[in-house]
């Protein structure tokens, strides 16, 4: 069936050029050179090469700003390649992994917030935060002096820790609860 991956005999997608140029049409086809864009809500936006280029001066700050580029979008551009007629990645105008883990954090973050209304609104976050950087930080005191390199990896233990801890601390206080705003 269709899902089967695409056959070369079906478009990957149309271009997303106003101006589109190629003389083939606006479908963006496997053999294409093509940039892909795709953004943290699941949009995947093809363009010819060659309009890309063309847009590119009038698409540059949206770009920049990692803004993604179909109209009522309000996803992050996480990845933006050039890829070749023979599918080899040519130049990555962005490819941040980091932009599409922090949304995912975040949304799990809402996503948990959502589930369990049971806990108190978000006043006390602070509370953690703060609670947690003083471990992250006295974490990072007793690795100093050594090598001062692995450091931040040393702190990204101690967040995770200490989120852990956290959120063990959050779920066990749910099952109380919350005094009536």
């Amino acid at each position: 069936g269709m899902s089967t991956g695409r056959s070369a005999a079906t478009p990957l997608g149309q271009c997303r050029a106003d101006e589109c140029r190629n003389l083939q049409g606006p479908s963006v086809w496997l053999t294409d050179e093509r940039v892909v864009c795709e953004c943290s809500e699941h949009c995947k936006i093809y363009y010819h090469a060659s309009c890309f280029k063309k847009l590119a001066k009038a698409i540059a700050s949206d770009l920049e700003d990692h803004i993604c580029l179909t109209p009522d979008c309000d996803g992050t551009l996480f990845r933006v390649n050039l890829i070749d007629s023979d599918g080899r990645l040519v130049r990555k105008y962005i490819d941040d992994e980091a932009i599409l883990q922090e949304i995912r954090r975040k949304k799990q973050q809402q996503a948990d917030q959502r589930s369990n209304p049971e806990t108190p609104p978000a006043v006390d976050i602070p509370e953690h935060s703060r609670g947690r950087n003083t471990h992250a930080h006295a974490h990072a005191h007793t690795r100093k002096g050594r090598n001062s390199e692995p450091e931040r990896g040393g702190d990204k233990d101690a967040n995770t820790k200490a989120d852990e801890r956290a959120r063990r601390a959050n779920s066990s206080q749910s099952s109380h609860p919350a005094p009536a705003p």
